[in-house]
């Protein structure tokens, strides 16, 4: 089967990112003793405008039910989701586009094991899999800086309100309460025969890519 344009983007996107945890993997093992520390995101000078429709996100998240804790130029919280009659608390963050067209939604998920003997190509590809039944804009991403998976989306300013948003985070967490048995690190050393991928069947997420606002 003919492997799309777009396919070859996201295995190459999820690729690099692995790849250069593997050619880091020796130094963190010696100072495996140091816990990672989230960076803050990168940002360009916030204008008046900018501050109000951060502040403004901030009243929306907590009109949602929850409780942000602002650190720089994100929300950070706590989301309670239940899922067939599971209660997960979800920690999550939320962050404004550049622009102020986005709200970048972020749910983090298991860290990455130190061991590359405890990371199965089997699993990856399921995560990687994974991204094109998730919908509405979701994938799974993983961040070198704290060495976590997360499960992303963005959603458009325009019409957002607390029940639009409220809706989204519900969705969220319902998508990481579903596929928890694809990322729990727990989990993968159970995964012992291959999975067959298709790189075809690969698609991009169809939302502003988040490379860039690594935290």
């Amino acid at each position: 089967m003919k492997v799309s344009l777009r396919g070859w983007i996201v295995i190459g996107l999820f690729t690099a990112g692995l790849a250069a945890w593997l050619v880091s993997l020796r130094s963190d093992l010696t100072a495996a003793e140091k816990l990672p520390t989230p960076q803050t995101r990168s940002v360009p000078a916030r204008t008046p405008e900018y501050r109000l429709r951060q502040a403004w996100l901030g009243q929306l998240l907590r009109a949602a039910g929850s409780a942000p804790r602002q650190l720089d130029s994100r929300y950070d919280f706590t989301f309670r989701s239940t899922y067939e009659g599971t209660e997960w608390n979800l920690t999550m963050t939320a962050i404004l586009s550049n622009d102020g067209e986005w709200v970048w939604l972020m749910a983090w998920l298991d860290e990455l094991p130190r061991e590359s003997s405890d990371v199965p190509r089997t699993a990856l590809l399921r995560l990687l899999a994974l991204n094109d039944q998730l919908g509405a804009g979701k994938f799974f991403a993983y961040m070198p800086s704290s060495r976590r998976f997360v499960m992303e989306q963005a959603i458009p300013t325009r019409g957002l309100d607390a029940k639009r948003l409220r809706a989204a985070l519900v969705d969220l967490g319902a998508s990481v309460a579903k596929t928890y048995p694809q990322w729990a690190v727990a989990n993968w050393r159970t995964l012992a025969s291959p999975l067959s991928v298709n790189p075809a069947e690969f698609s991009d997420p169809r939302s502003p890519t988040a490379a860039a606002n690594e935290p």
